[in-house]
This record gives C-alpha cells, structure tokens and sequence, in this order.
C-alpha cells in the first residue's frame, strides 16, 4: 500500500510539473536567413501574444507541452508548431512567402498614394530595391537600367561624379527639349542622382499617361517615385553598417600598333598619296634606343580604388518612427587627375498623435560632393591621348613634357577643374483625419542648391622635341563659376476612402505651387602669373566678368477618382489644371486621364471553371491620358531676350549697347503627349507572373527654335520658341517574373523583361529637315528623332575607276601616279579621291535625278537609327542556407551608333594612333576590299559624316555578378548582431559586341571617341545588423 501511495505522489509531481509554464525564445528568419522584426507570435491556449525585435528575437511562455504556437507575417505562410513536436526548432523558425498572398498585398506607389497592385489600372511597376543594397551603384539613375520594360537607361561615361544614366520612359518624348522623367524624392522634385541609393526604400515607375496624368505639364517623359527608408515600429534600436572596397578598371582599353609598324603603315599612307617617304633614321634611334617610344594610354590610365560607407540607425513606436543615415564614398578614376568624393546625410521623422488622427512629418537631407578633372577636361585629355601616337614626344631629355603630355605636367603643376556642389534639402508635412476616412495632408518644402567651378589652366611650358630645344607656353588662365537655385513646394491635399456593400470609392483633391530661382555669376582672366589658382594671379586686362538672373512658377489643382465593384470591375479618373510662367498668352493647360480594368479571374465563371489551378490572376486593364511639357531651356518663352554686352559701330568706333539677341513668341504653350495603354497581367501557379503592355503616345505641339535669317537679329538659332512638329511612340513591354521557395530552404526569383519600341516624327511644319549644325543629326518627317545623317557609303575607289599616264599603264609607279576619275563616276565636292578612299553614292541633283556630284544638299541620307530595336535583361537571385547569388545581363539589338575620330581615322592629325584591329583590314594594293578604306590622314575628309562610321552597337553584357554569405545567427547572436554578410561581386563583367570604340554603352550624341570609357569594378564589402 505504501509503495502505491509513492507511485501516485510521484506521478501527481511529475504532473504538475509538467503543467508548469514554461518559456520558449529564438529568432524567426525569413527566406534569405535574414531576421525578421515585427513577426506576431501567438499562442491560441491562453491568448498570449509578442512581436519579434529588430534582431528577429522573440520569447513567450506556454502553459503546457501541448500548446500550439503560430507564427504570422502580412505576405508570408503562416506556421504553426506544437510544444511537443520533436521535429520543431523554436531556436530558429523560418517563415516561406505566400505567394498568392503577397500578390494581393503588394503595392505600387502613384501620385500621391499607393494603390495594390492587383488594382493597378495604369502601366506603373516596381523597382527592385533590395537587390541593388551592395551593388556598386554611385548614382541612383542606374539603379532603373534593366530592372522594368520600358526604360532605356545609357550611363554617360564612367569618369567619378559624372557617371549618372540618360533615362528615357517609353522612348523620347520631346526633340530639342528635356527627355528625363519627372522625379520626386519624398514627394518633392529633385534630380534622381542626389539621392544615396541605399536611403531608397521603394521606387516605382509611371510610364503611361493614366499614372502620370496627377502632374500634368510635368510628366510627358514619365515619372519616378522615390520613398526613402524610415523607421520601423519595433520599439529597439536598429543599427546597420553597409562598407565596401573596390578596384576598377576600363572595360576596353585600344591597343594601338608599336612604333614600327606604325612608321611601315605611315610610309604605306604617303606612297598611296602620291609621295616617298623615308623613316630609317627614325627606325634606327626607336631600335638603338635613342628614341622611347610611350604607349599612352598606359600612361594615362590606371587601376583606381573605391570605396563606400553607409551607417544607418533607426527606431520606432507606437507613435513615433524615425531613421538617420550617413553615406561616404570616394572614387579615384581610371583617368589619371580624375576623382569624386560624397558625403551624404538623410533623416526622416514622424509623430502621431495616441488615436493615429494627426501626425506631423519631417524629412531633412543633403549633400556635399567634390569632384576632380584634368585642367583642360577629360573629353580634351582623351582625345589627345587618341592624337598621341608611338612618335609623339611624351617627355624630353631636360625634363619637360611634350605637347600631349602636358595634361601629365598640368597634373604635376596644379592644373586641373574642380567642381563643389552642395545641396540641403527640407519638408515639413502634417496631416489630420477629422472623420474616419477623410485625411486632410498639407506641406512645404524647400531644396537649396549650390555649385561652383574652378577650371584653372597652369602657366606651363611644353616642347617640341626630343631635347628641349623648342619650347612652348601653354595659354594659361583660370575661371569661376558660381550658381545657386533655391526652390520651393508647397501642397495641400485631401482624399476621402470609403468601401460599402461591394463599392469601393476614393476620392483625391489638391493644389500645389513649385517656384524656382537660379543666380549665375562668372569670372575670368588669362595668363596666370603663378601656380596658385586664384583670379588676382591673372592679368586684369583679361578680366571677363558675367552674370544671369532666372526665376519660373507653377501653380496646379488636382483630382482622382478610384472606384471598384466587387474588386472585379475598375476605374479611375485623374485630371491636373496647370498654369507655368514660362508662357505669356497660354499660360494654362488641361491634362485628363481615364482607365478602367476588368479582373476577370474574380468573375464566378472563371473561378468555377478549374482554370484557377493554373492561373490565379488575370486582369485585363485600358487607359488614355494627355500630359504636358515646359521643361525647355528658357524661362521667359513670350518676352525677348535683350543682351547687354553688344557693340555698336559709330563712324568707325565700336560703342558698347543692348541688343535683341533672342525673338519671342507669345502664344507658345505646352508640348501635348497623348497615350493609349492597352495591358494585361497573368498569374501563373503562384510563381509565374506576366505583364504585357501595348501602347501609343503621340507628341504634338513640340517647342523648337526653328532657324531664321540671319539678318533679322544676327543670329540664326535666335529665332522664338514655336508649337511646331509632331511625333509618335509606340511599343510593346513584357515583364516575366518567376519566384519560388523550395522545402529545402533554396530560393529562386527570376525577372526577364523586353522593349520593343519604334519612334517617328510626324510632322515638321514644312521646315524638314533641320540638320544639326555640328553632328551628324537630322530631325525628318518620317524617320526617328536624331536619326543619323549623312553620305551614303557605295565602296571604296578602286584602280579601274581612274585613268592615269600612259593609258592607265599599270607600271607607272604609284608615287609617280596622277589620277583622274573616269566618266561617269560621280564627282565629290571636298578632295581629290585616289584608289583606297571612301566612295559616296550619288543620290540626287537639283532637278530629283542624280548628277554625277557628291555634294551636302543633294546626296545626304538618313543612315542610321539611334533606337535599338529591342532591349531586354534577365535578373536572376538564387538563395540556399545563408548563400546567395545574383546575376543581372542586359542585352541591346539593333542600336546604331555613331562613332567617328581620333581613335576611328588613323594618323588623326597626322601623327595619331593607328589601331591593330585596322591593319588587316585596310585596303591596298594587294587587298582591294571594298568595305574598308586605305589608311590615310586628310583633313578635309576625316570629319566627312557617312555612313561608313556607322556601327552596330548591339550587345550582351553581365552587368552584375554578385556571391555572398550571410552568417548563421547562432554565431552572430554571440557578438550581439542581427546579421553578418561578406559579398564579393563584378559590375560590367563580361561584354559581348562588335562595337570597335571604348564601349557600345553611351549616349547617341557623343559621336567622337574622347568621351570617358566605361569601367568594369571589382567590388568586396560586408554589411553589420546590431
């Protein structure tokens, strides 16, 4: 009996320990073993509740093995673990993204909103900021290239500072005006570049006029929607630190042929010229070693370090939230007197009052930016160093630099451009919600900008040989520049939201006024004194002095209407009343939009059909809108432009006066953009998702400065801005976006996007063509704007298209050879063609017909399109157990580019490189081809503009490959950090083209070959949660 009575008491112990509660803690991770704050842990028995920290750390206590704890996150697979399960671990939990679920909450930020996504009516999408946090990206304008269809985005170069990208939405949407998006950075309009790319929290894209339409004259070229990164609600600390250390080299660097050969090549040039040419003593000295032969580029360019710090803290509660943010980088450049250094600053705050009814905002942000060049610029530096061939004197026995190596001495001497630019930036927002529903928001912020440019050219001496008997002053001076623009915005909004039965209705009103002003003052003198750049080291009578005043205003009203039935049947209506004082008559315009869509996968047919099993989304959308353009480069469009600094002659004395240098036009009004978007978006088995887009934009009423006489005013481009010339885009984006979680912890996304786009001027006002005075540019009634123009290449002149002495008696000797075209061989107007140069067709004369002449009214063409006919980029990410991988390839096809030279012409300026790649291709004697021309220097036909220098600039690049490892958290939980990640990663990695200059990557204006190469970066960083 007794050993019975122990049984029971023990197992009653055993009992009532076991309902004893008891605590359990870890951390919940997400897909990519990242920590996830704001997690709800739940345990359904006792109605206990807690959210995970800002480390993803979480603890709660059960009454018993038994309970049942869920884990939930908006977007993710709820989990659910029993206490007693011996296969869960409450140390690390992971929750998997339900896909489904994330497509029904994801949204999409619009003008002045956010809208979900499976609601969007418009062409609007999504940036991918998480993928570009370690990329190293220095402007934020080329976090946009390859991530969405429909964006052309060209980095301009790769000097430090100016490498920022040209981007186009949905084409060009303007001529001679501003084709850069409308960018708003927190609601206020900026340039995309002042933002640090890791402050960006979302970034969306409106690329059709139903989404733009909310800013009117603003908006014709698209719009970018910027958000930076605020606090979160945790209520702990969150510390973050993002560094990386980075080597960067050219992508491309020519290799030009040894001295030589390029002396054999150059003696080749003068006996197909007509002359004899010796170069053994010059062969001897290069041989013996008297002379030194120097590769330039090598001297020039170098591998150049990076580097970049971000340190991020950020805190929020209940009714606070707040983030303050650090950013510092500094870049050397490839070129040698080339650098760039930032230090940026971001802080965002807000406050809400216990009920959430009332909140006040502040956003504070700024920069300072110090960026080097060479003191003649880079374009100058590079295009000598293209002149520079094996035989230009570098630097001579006594020491001093030869003429192309005086950008080296300037270096050594002090010479060089300097550019300081600072901006602060603030915003004050309030809001309050009277009555559930309505919100009532207003704000005022103001951006102050300024800019200075000290160019200062050193008083340097160059020789002209090898031992510095001849020598030469370099024509000195120094210049400043200084602008300072102040802006202003202020807004006001209300917007109402209200859901009964099946209807839901939201409602947006507001008003808003943008005021701008820029001061502008110059100083100059020559012939510096000294080395020290300061203007009282130049001479006083060489003082320029210079200066500008501009002020311009906007005023607008808005609304939007949204309302859905049942969430199958959508519509929207915006419209903007805009008025600019750019404009005297027409001061204001009218820009409407309407959409509508229809998700048919909500309708009961579809759903009861079985198709669900396979698509879960489809959604069929239609919109039309009309927006506007002023950005062009005047201020003051209904009054002329009066100069000051014109001189009269009075009996032979020249008086200084005023004078009308600019006409003006008074009832020049807006550009006019209408579009049709027709798109549809498929939800395939919860990992695939399709969007496919059609559109049609037409631009009417383009503002150009169309030439007149000269006469009238003295100046043929001082003609006033007219309403004259229409054109049209239209094209077809496709987005596919595959993402999926595997059992195993492995996780891939993918997104392939393509644009197909074609662009075409409609209309001129009968004053087609207009050839740009300098490039070889048209704008033509039929064909895309900045089509290429030119001479139409018909071969190359061959010995039997001349007669020579002695009935072309093929035993005169080429150097003794006098040649005449044969009849009926067309004539060109500039040279004397010899066997070996380029031949033009004859396409017209001044009757239609051709007229045996080359010549620049008659014979030019277009003979090249700068718009590729299809861009497409695939981004790839794929995770497993802490490691991570990223791809990013961009592909464009069928881009013309225009690339004529110094590194293009051989001997440019008779002693300028000659290429290796030219040398087996070149005509000659023993190889006629008809494709390439003889190696020859001339200077009346190097800058001939034909089609000859047209090139396929076509090509595949991996932009982006990137490995990293993320750290368990049982070992960073130790050092008491969140996370832990080492990346290694290569930007321009691999290019694939047939492009022969620095790189098929640049803007279609930059026609020669002195523009900054591209640069490949090897990139290494770490990132640090606490």
């Amino acid at each position: 009996m007794k050993k019975i009575y122990m049984t029971l008491v023990m197992l009653f112990a055993i009992a009532a320990s076991m309902a004893q509660p008891r605590e359990i803690k870890g951390v919940v991770h997400d897909e990519n073993d990242k920590p996830m704050s704001g997690v709800t842990v739940y345990v359904q028995e006792t109605g206990a509740g807690t959210i995970t920290g800002s480390k993803g750390t979480y603890s709660i206590k059960i009454p018993g093995p038994k309970s049942e704890i869920t884990f939930s996150f908006m977007g993710y697979k709820t989990l659910k673990l029993k206490a007693d399960d011996p296969k869960a671990k409450f140390d690390v939990i992971k929750l998997v993204p339900d896909q489904q679920m994330l497509d029904a909450v994801e949204v999409v930020q619009v003008g002045y909103g956010t809208q979900k996504k499976v609601n969007l009516l418009g062409s609007a999408e999504n940036v991918s900021v998480k993928d570009l946090e370690n990329r190293p990206i220095t402007q934020a304008s080329m976090a946009l290239q390859g991530t969405i269809s429909g964006i052309d985005v060209v980095q301009n170069s790769g000097q430090p500072g100016q490498d920022q990208g040209s981007i186009r939405i949905r084409g060009v949407s303007s001529i001679a005006n501003n084709n850069e998006p409308l960018v708003l950075i927190d609601g206020v309009e900026g340039d995309i570049n002042q933002v640090n790319p890791k402050d960006i929290e979302s970034m969306s894209v409106l690329k059709d006029a139903s989404s733009a339409a909310i800013y009117g004259n603003r908006a014709a070229a698209g719009v970018v929607l910027i958000t930076t990164k605020s606090g979160e609600g945790s209520g702990e600390l969150k510390v973050s630190y993002n560094g990386s250390f980075s080597l960067q080299e050219t992508t491309a660097l020519p290799k030009p042929v040894k001295v030589l050969e390029w002396l054999d090549l150059k003696e080749e040039m003068f006996l197909y010229n007509g002359e004899i040419k010796n170069y053994d003593s010059d062969r001897e000295k290069y041989i013996s070693g008297e002379k030194v032969s120097v590769n330039y580029y090598l001297r020039h360019f170098r591998i150049a370090p990076m580097h970049d710090h971000y340190l991020s803290m950020s805190m929020g509660g209940k009714n606070y939230n707040g983030s303050v943010s650090l950013g510092y980088g500094n870049q050397d450049g490839v070129l040698k007197g080339t650098d760039n250094e930032k230090i940026s600053f971001r802080s965002n705050v807000s406050m809400y009052s216990t009920n959430r009814k009332f909140f006040t905002t502040l956003n504070l942000s700024g920069y300072r930016k110090d960026m080097t060049s060479t003191a003649m610029g880079t374009n100058q530096t590079i295009q000598d160093i293209h002149r520079a061939g094996p035989t230009s004197i570098f630097k001579a026995y006594n020491g001093l630099y030869g003429f192309y190596g005086r950008h080296m001495v300037q270096l050594e001497a002090g010479g060089r451009t300097k550019n300081v630019s600072n901006q602060l930036t603030a915003k004050i927002s309030a809001g309050v919600e009277p009555v559930k529903g309505l919100k009532i928001q207003g704000s005022f912020a103001t951006v102050y900008f300024n800019s200075r440019n000290d160019q200062f050219v050193a008083p340097i001496y160059t020789v002209g040989d090898l031992y510095g008997d001849v020598q030469n002053k370099v024509a000195s001076f120094i210049e400043i520049k200084n602008s300072t623009t102040l802006s202003t915005t202020t807004e006001l909004t209300a917007s109402y939201k209200k859901r009964f039965d099946r209807h839901d209705l939201s409602v947006l009103a507001g008003a808003s006024q943008y005021w701008w002003r820029n001061e502008w003052e110059m100083a100059r003198r020559d012939n510096m004194s000294s080395f020290t750049p300061s203007l009282n080291m130049g001479d006083p009578a060489t003082q320029v002095n210079d200066n500008a005043i501009n002020e311009r205003a906007t005023r607008s009203l808005f609304g939007r209407v949204n309302y859905s039935y049942d969430d199958r049947y959508l519509f929207e209506v915006n419209v903007r009343y805009d008025g600019s004082s750019r404009f005297y008559n027409k001061k204001w315009g009218l820009f409407p939009s309407v959409a509508a869509g229809w998700r048919i996968s909500q309708e009961s047919f579809f759903k009861n059909s079985g198709v669900t099993e396979y698509i879960n989304n489809l959604k069929l959308r239609v919109s039309w809108g009309r927006l506007g353009n002023e950005y062009i480069s005047s201020n003051y469009t209904g009054y002329p432009t009066l100069s000051t600094d014109s001189y009269y002659d009075f009996n032979g004395t020249q008086v200084a006066g005023a004078a009308i240098t600019e006409l003006s036009n008074k009832d020049t009004s807006w550009e006019t953009s209408e579009q049709t978007n027709i798109g549809l978006d498929i939800g395939i088995w919860n990992r695939f998702s399709l969007t496919a887009d059609i559109f049609y934009k037409k631009t009417t009423d383009i503002l150009m400065k169309l030439p007149i006489p000269p006469s009238l005013i003295g100046n043929v481009n001082g003609g006033p801005y007219q309403n004259a010339g229409s054109m049209e885009n239209k094209g077809l984006e496709l987005t596919l976006n595959y993402r999926q979680t595997y059992r195993n912890k492995m996780y891939v996304d993918a997104t392939f996007t393509t644009t197909f786009l074609r662009n075409k001027i409609l209309d001129l006002k009968g004053v087609s063509p207009v050839i740009h005075a300098s490039l070889p540019i048209v704008q033509m009634e039929g064909h895309p704007v900045g089509a290429y123009y030119g001479y139409r290449m018909a071969g190359v002149y061959q010995f039997d298209d001349f007669t020579w002495q002695n009935d072309s008696d093929p035993s005169v000797p080429l150097q003794d050879r006098v040649y005449k075209l044969k009849e009926g061989r067309p004539v060109p107007s500039e040279g004397s063609p010899r066997p070996g140069d380029l031949k033009f067709a004859d396409l017209s004369g001044p009757d239609g017909k051709p007229d045996g002449k080359i010549d620049l009214d008659y014979d030019r063409t277009i003979i090249g399109d700068p718009f590729p006919d299809v861009s497409m980029s695939l981004n790839l990410n794929w995770g497993w157990k802490g490691i991570d991988f990223n791809m990013f390839w961009q592909t464009v096809l069928g881009r013309d580019m225009y690339n004529q030279g110094p590194m293009v012409v051989p001997f440019y300026n008779d002693n300028g490189n000659v290429w290796k790649d030219m040398v087996d291709k070149r005509w000659t004697a023993d190889n006629p081809t008809n494709r390439h021309p003889r190696m020859n220097y001339d200077s009346k036909t190097a800058n001939t503009r034909s089609s000859y220098y047209i090139y396929d600039a076509s090509f595949l690049r991996l932009k982006n490959i990137e490995l990293g490892y993320t750290l368990p958290v049982r070992w960073t939980a130790k050092l008491h950090m969140s996370k832990v990640r080492i990346y290694a990663g290569i930007q321009n990695a691999w290019t694939l083209t047939n492009f022969p200059g620095w790189d098929p990557e640049r803007p279609s204006t930059n026609i020669a070959s002195e523009v900054y190469p591209q640069i490949r970066i090897y990139n290494f960083g770490l990132n640090i949660g606490f």
